[in-house]
């Protein structure tokens, strides 16, 4: 694997290039969901892509951050994952019946107590949380073009800490400028 110099920013491949020993990564929700959410239907390649980078980035002491935004959008997923399942087998409840029929469910509960395992045993287990210092950060710079707000978020945050981002979301493609995305996003990749 090739090793870069933080001064490079661009798009790396996680299957190819690999980081400094003093580089530190902030993982995106969508590779936590890869990772420890069993509903997601996600492709075995990919899973098996980020994990391998994860256990390699590990062994080398890489940091890996999340934040707690990080893990709502992890967490919120997963329950809106959940969602879908209780609809397909109670026909009845509508997309609207979120609150009032899934959350007082014993299915919402037993998800819970599912993500809160993933992220007290799994997420805990290879990254750490990082204050996002939200003080510290221009609200007006969270409106990337291409991007949601949270995406905006992790870009500044990573701007300010010195990090690089890990997803495989391609929307991060328009940040490449300002930050280095480790991916394995095959779309992300061909714009190298």
């Amino acid at each position: 694997m090739k090793r870069f110099p933080r001064s490079l920013e661009m798009i790396r491949n996680i299957d190819r290039d690999f980081p400094k020993t003093t580089e530190r990564i902030l993982v995106d929700a969508n590779v936590l969901l890869f990772l420890a959410c069993p509903l997601g239907g996600y492709e075995k390649k990919k899973i098996m892509a980020y994990s391998r980078f994860l256990n390699s980035v590990r062994k080398s002491k890489i940091k890996l951050y999340f934040t707690s935004l990080i893990l709502s959008e992890f967490s919120n997923r997963w329950l809106r994952l959940e969602f879908e399942s209780y609809r397909n087998v109670n026909p009845h409840v509508t997309p609207k019946d979120f609150k009032s029929s899934f959350r007082v469910s014993h299915e919402y509960q037993a998800a819970l107590r599912d993500i809160y395992h993933a992220i007290r045993f799994q997420v805990l287990a290879f990254a750490q949380p990082i204050d996002d210092h939200f003080e510290k950060l221009n609200i007006d710079d969270f409106f990337h073009p291409g991007l949601d707000i949270n995406d905006g978020h992790s870009v500044e945050l990573a701007k300010l800490e010195g990090l690089s981002i890990l997803t495989d979301d391609a929307d991060f493609a328009v940040a490449r400028k300002s930050v280095d995305v480790w991916t394995w996003n095959r779309r992300m990749i061909a714009l190298k």
